[in-house]
């Protein structure tokens, strides 16, 4: 069973202000990607996540989370085709 979590005290920060969040996000992404990225590794997963560690560039990630855990997270990136970067912001 999921523990229920009081939304009234989820906060968004960027994630380059809660980097301790890093491990658990890369897990819970290697986890959910797995059926279509079954080569990634949880290693180039928080090389990535540390890549997204910004605060004024792309990329950059946001992080909810209470307290002291993690809820969920978003990424903004330039692209994330390598063959349509031409789909930009």
């Amino acid at each position: 069973m999921k523990a229920v979590i009081d939304t009234s005290s989820i906060q968004i920060s960027l994630l380059a202000d809660f980097p301790q969040f890093v491990p658990t996000i890369a897990s819970r992404l290697l986890e959910h990607w797995r059926f279509a990225l079954p080569d990634d590794t949880y290693d180039a997963r928080v090389e990535r996540l540390r890549g997204h560690l910004n605060k004024v560039r792309l990329p950059v990630a946001l992080v909810a989370h209470t307290s002291d855990e993690f809820v969920g997270t978003v990424s903004l990136r330039t692209h994330d085709l390598d063959d349509r970067a031409d789909l930009s912001p």
